[in-house]
């Protein structure tokens, strides 16, 4: 009775323990080398029952342009305080960043030119379509021809149409998907315009509108939208060059329906009321750094929250729909996901502020990067719309912008 007693007791501890071990590896799942992790999450951590963490091997880690100040950590998960689980190499953060949620303009100067298109040039002998039968699509980037780097289309007729030119072929390199692509194209002299023609349409630069979500205050860097401004048709965030920030005039609002994304609709001139620099524009987000003075840099100050603070419940999302005034709107988080890889779709989110719905009808185009707040911290920004459903879109963690 008694060995039966004691091999009961031991199957249960084994399956106890087995079941604690299968939680803790589910719990850690999205864990990750260098996340960011703030100091009161930790105390959250060890408030759960099977769950024990500590940190050891705390050194400091020089700030740089990109990064908030931290301190480099050991970050140890023991299973009832007895088992070492696992272990990861962590970013503690305890800084707080400007909290925006401010409507701005984008203009990036792309790296080359993106064809759009292709026209016929009307020669003595009719239209001809020089393109026709060389190694160049819709999409591609022109970088250079005949070894003169090209900006825009008055650079393209500079190149095919200097002195003593006489329409022979001439050589170009761009990219397509990333990688390298040249070819030769024989220019056709246009007898309407007078001058030799490629019959391209081209665009020379990009813009949009989108939503500021934070600045750094120790070097007043910004992120902003969430998701980067791609080629058309594609998932692929644009390569730019330079490009500015500008405050943006909202016009009004097309508000969302099923089946139909709203947007805010606005206006900015370039040139003119610049409130920063970009130098980045990935898949998370345009980045930059803001102007000294700027009036972005009076907003409150808040502190971040790595995806461990992240929980299903009541949330707040800042946007400025009248281009003046940035508000706060009540929303719910209805789902978080387990993410050890950076990902634009962290967590689903659901409009539920009356006056909000009753604007915009939920999320539209233009409301990316704007600030989700939870608990009083910076989580991350809203980058997508459920296009059958406006009252609810994805939002990303802010672990994956505050990097950059």
């Amino acid at each position: 009775m008694f060995k039966k007693i004691v091999v009961a007791f031991v199957l249960l501890f084994v399956a106890f323990f087995g079941i604690g071990l299968i939680y803790v590896y589910s719990f850690v799942s999205s864990f990750s080398a260098g996340m960011l992790i703030a100091y009161d999450e930790i105390e959250m951590l060890n408030k759960n029952p099977v769950i024990k963490s500590s940190i050891t091997s705390i050194k400091s880690v020089n700030n740089s342009n990109n990064t908030l100040n931290v301190v480099d950590a050991m970050l140890d998960i023991k299973l009832f305080n007895i088992i070492n689980v696992a272990s990861f190499q962590v970013n503690m953060v305890e800084d707080e960043v400007i909290v925006c949620g401010n409507t701005v303009g984008v203009l990036m100067n792309t790296d080359g030119v993106t064809v759009v298109g292709f026209s016929g040039v009307t020669s003595k002998d009719g239209v001809v379509y020089p393109f026709k039968n060389c190694n160049l699509k819709v999409g591609d980037r022109i970088r250079t021809i005949n070894n003169i780097e090209i900006t825009s289309i008055d650079k393209i007729d500079e190149a095919i149409n200097m002195k003593d030119y006489n329409g022979e072929e001439v050589e170009f390199s761009g990219v397509r998907d990333e990688k390298e692509i040249k070819g030769t194209v024989k220019p056709v002299y246009d007898i309407t315009a007078k001058m030799y023609k490629l019959g391209l349409w081209i665009r020379e630069d990009a813009s949009g509108i989108g939503t500021l979500t934070f600045i750094k205050p120790e070097n007043n860097r910004f992120g902003s939208l969430g998701h980067g401004i791609c080629e058309n048709g594609s998932e692929e965030p644009l390569k730019i060059k330079s490009g500015t920030l500008h405050q943006c005039e909202v016009l009004g609002v097309n508000k969302g329906e099923k089946g139909s994304t709203g947007e805010i609709k606005g206006l900015f001139v370039p040139g003119k009321d610049c409130e920063g620099i970009i130098d980045k524009n990935n898949k998370y987000g345009v980045y930059g750094y803001i102007n000294n003075g700027s009036e972005y840099l009076t907003a409150n100050k808040m502190k971040v929250g790595g995806r461990l603070s992240v929980k299903p419940g009541k949330a707040k999302i800042l946007c400025c729909l009248d281009g003046k005034s940035v508000k706060s709107y009540d929303v719910e988080i209805i789902k978080t996901s387990h993410q050890n890889k950076s990902n634009q779709k962290s967590m689903v989110l659901r409009v539920i502020d009356k006056e909000l719905l009753k604007t915009t009808g939920g999320i539209v185009q233009g409301m990316s990067g704007s600030p989700i707040i939870q608990n009083n911290k910076l989580v991350g920004a809203v980058t997508h719309v459920f296009v059958n459903d406006p009252t609810k879109g994805f939002g990303v963690y802010l672990d994956w912008m505050i990097k950059e």
